[in-house]
């Protein structure tokens, strides 16, 4: 042997080989954990949990998916609006009527495709009439807490 090589044992070897092989698997993993596709949920509820909004940005588009829900009784709609002035601006779409309880994946269809890069606030209107149809301005008010705030979240379509 030469002086100063060092040969590794079968054991060391095998031993080397599984530590890169586990090394790989996990940053691999650590890197489709920061994908895109696994965008952050924004939550906003009310103290009481009794109505909680989460979303995500998103992608720009003619629908905008609401990561979940928690509607209040009797029942009511998710709205999309526009930002104006870092506050709600006009509506760009409300879900049909969603029964009171969680939902998951809430899909509004817009009646306008916003730009890339808009910001959007989405909240809960109660469904005051019962007409079944989002009546706001009118008597289907956002979703407030005992404070009077509107629950409300952003998100950023891009």
């Amino acid at each position: 042997m030469a002086s100063g090589s060092r040969t590794l044992s079968r054991r060391q070897t095998t031993q080397r080989r599984w530590m890169a092989a586990i090394a790989a698997v996990l940053l691999a993993a650590a890197f489709s954990a920061c994908s895109d596709d696994d965008a952050p949920t924004t939550t906003a509820a009310l103290d009481d949990d009794s109505a909680t909004i989460g979303v995500s940005d998103q992608d720009a588009g003619d629908t905008f998916v609401v990561d979940e829900v928690v509607v209040p009784s009797p029942g009511g709609y998710v709205a999309v609006y526009a930002a104006a002035n870092d506050a709600p601006g006009a509506l760009l779409g409300a879900s049909d009527l969603l029964s009171a309880g969680e939902h998951n994946a809430v899909e509004v269809t817009l009646d306008t495709t916003p730009e890339s890069g808009t910001t959007v606030f989405v909240m809960i209107h109660e469904e005051a009439d019962g007409d079944s149809t989002l009546s706001f301005p009118g008597s289907d008010e956002p979703v407030a807490g005992p404070d009077g705030a509107v629950l409300t979240v952003e998100a950023t379509l891009e």
